[in-house]
């Protein structure tokens, strides 16, 4: 039973995004998977074994650190699945104050 659409981002260096990845298709929701550019072999991979668990997945490659990028990311997996319910923001860099580490609570505002 399909259970929605879930985004997650920086999938594969990650072994927590990867197993979060293939846990939510193990659960029935369809995965969009998104990752640097480089990481492409890597993806396929993932794909392969995302879609044998009889979900729907697609990749896409974005560079978290560029809003636009990030924007474009979203209305690419909205058109291509019509929506997203689950996104998962494996990844530290944000492109306006850096990592979340030197964050502030207004940064994340």
């Amino acid at each position: 039973m399909r259970q929605g659409i879930a985004v997650v981002k920086r999938c594969t260096q990650s072994s927590i995004g990867r197993a979060i990845a293939l846990q939510l298709a193990s659960d029935g929701f369809d995965v969009a998977l998104a990752e640097d550019p480089s990481q492409q072999a890597e993806l396929a991979s993932l794909e392969y074994e995302i879609t044998s668990k009889g979900v729907r997945c697609r990749s896409y490659f974005c560079d978290a650190a560029k809003e636009d990028e990030i924007k474009r990311l979203i209305e690419d997996v909205v058109t291509d699945f019509g929506g997203i319910d689950v996104m998962v923001a494996n990844s530290l860099v944000m492109p306006t104050v850096g990592s979340l580490v030197d964050s502030t609570y207004r940064n994340l505002q």
